[in-house]
């Protein structure tokens, strides 16, 4: 009996500990030249920062707590999630470089996860990722309609 208590509050340790020591950021262009979207998500909050112009123009869209659900919905989430498979890059060339501008131009993701001692960095651009795709349906549970994260996957040639 003895045992089965330890082994109990060892287990119950090892999942709040790691509940509480996550964050994911993942950083959207939306297909537009000079302009990002950040979303982050800690073990605690949630906040939306746009930057356009270079990063001159900064728009704090969102910064607010996250329900005791939304953390142990991303908590558990994340446990389970292969974090060991993200590449660090995906890239596709841009098909149609003769119709760059401000508002035409390659879809770029950047993404950083950290889980405890453990930090998983990758980058996408002009690619349907099916792990981020997973990622940002979860982070949308969690965002405001306006601001959700179109993901079309027929609007990529790659995919990985």
């Amino acid at each position: 009996m003895k045992k089965f208590l330890i082994l109990m509050v060892m287990l119950l340790s090892s999942s709040i500990t790691f509940a509480q020591n996550f964050s994911l950021e993942l950083t959207d262009n939306n297909g537009v030249m000079q302009q990002k979207n950040v979303f982050k998500v800690t073990q605690d909050s949630l906040s939306i920062v746009a930057r356009s112009d270079y990063g001159r123009s900064i728009v704090n869209y969102l910064n607010r707590s996250l329900s005791a659900d939304e953390k142990i919905g991303m908590s558990k989430y994340l446990k389970s999630f292969p974090l060991d498979s993200i590449q660090k890059l995906y890239f596709n060339e841009y098909n149609n470089f003769e119709f760059i501008d401000a508002d035409h131009a390659p879809r770029a993701f950047e993404l950083k996860i950290v889980v405890g001692e453990s930090t998983y960095e990758s980058a996408a651009t002009n690619a349907y990722v099916y792990l981020y795709a997973r990622l940002i349906n979860q982070l949308n549970t969690m965002l405001p309609a306006e601001v959700r994260i179109n993901y079309d996957i027929n609007k990529f040639k790659a995919f990985y």
